[in-house]
């Protein structure tokens, strides 16, 4: 694995990453969240998932992947 690899598969370019204020790295794994019921999340407080740094990487990692959306100019 080289270093731009390392760069990108890391727990900051994980699509599972939550962004909390709550944890000191500012970052939690949101793999059970986003698993998870829709119930569950509303319930669950922040501090139930692993706080997590930017450097790491687990074997739940995957790649985030951002859709933008694009409004057709023609449309009402």
């Amino acid at each position: 694995m080289n270093n731009s690899t390392l760069n990108q598969e890391s727990c900051k370019t994980c699509h599972y990453v939550l962004h909390s204020e709550s944890s000191n790295t500012g970052l939690r794994c949101g793999y059970e969240y986003f698993h998870g019921s829709l119930i569950l999340r509303k319930v669950r407080l922040m501090s139930f998932y692993p706080t997590i740094h930017h450097y790491n990487l687990c074997d739940k990692f995957s790649l985030q992947t951002r859709v933008l959306e694009t409004k057709d100019p023609l449309s009402v």
